[in-house]
């Protein structure tokens, strides 16, 4: 199934109701579908936040499906308005909707951090982390140990490559061997930050620094909205 074939069906039914009719049905609305072969019984919710949307059914059977491919299969139907809408007598919505608001926020959070784990780094990076890392107050030249310290903001935008970015790639690069010799035989921090800053520059690695995506930062009940939800039977 192609992305087309499940997009078609929705352009013909705006086309057909007019945009401003769906744009006017309100947040967290629910209805209900008579049972049917083609489909299990259960309950669908569709969540959003910011501009990431997420499928859930709740089979009475105990599955959960979450894939949108399948999950396509299973509530498309050939004309949404000829099908009579209906609620199971004393159908209470909150205790499921609880507990699929809570594993999409647990998906989403997952995703997060695994978003945030760093690739493995080599032996450069090691170093020059620790080098970033430690205290500077002992240069082996004649720099004052206030000279020898690297200013703050720098030191952090240096680091972010370091952390992020393997260098194994510039392991036989003269400029940088330059650079961690210098740093070897004089423990100058400042000297090694602005150094790093300029190669870093120079080879584009500040563009390379992975950006947290806002569609995955870490969210709260309050940060996910109910769309809507459909009770299958």
């Amino acid at each position: 199934m192609s992305p087309d074939e499940v997009k078609l069906p929705l352009v013909v039914y705006l086309q057909q109701m007019g945009l401003e009719k769906v744009r006017s049905i309100p947040s967290g609305i629910g209805s209900g579908m008579a049972p049917n072969v083609q489909r299990p019984k259960g309950v669908f919710f569709a969540f959003q936040t910011g501009d990431q949307h997420f499928w859930r059914l709740y089979a009475a059977d105990g599955e959960v499906i979450k894939d949108k491919r399948r999950l396509y299969r299973h509530i498309s139907v050939p004309d949404p308005t000829a099908e009579k809408r209906v609620l199971p007598a004393d159908f209470e919505i909150y205790d499921l909707l609880q507990a699929a608001t809570e594993d999409v926020i647990k998906e989403i959070n997952k995703a997060r951090r695994a978003n945030q784990i760093k690739p493995k780094l080599g032996t450069i990076n090691n170093e020059l982390s620790t080098a970033l890392t430690q205290a500077a107050l002992f240069a082996m030249d004649e720099t004052s140990p206030e000279d020898a310290v690297a200013p703050e903001e720098l030191r952090d935008r240096v680091q972010s490559v370091v952390d992020n970015i393997s260098l194994d790639a510039f392991k036989r690069d003269k400029r940088l061997k330059e650079i961690r010799e210098a740093y070897a035989d004089s423990k100058n921090q400042r000297r090694l930050v602005e150094a790093l800053h300029e190669f870093f520059v120079e080879n584009e690695l500040y563009r390379d620094i992975p950006v947290s995506k806002t569609t995955l930062e870490k969210i709260r009940e309050e940060d996910l909205q109910l769309v809507a939800y459909e009770v299958f039977g």
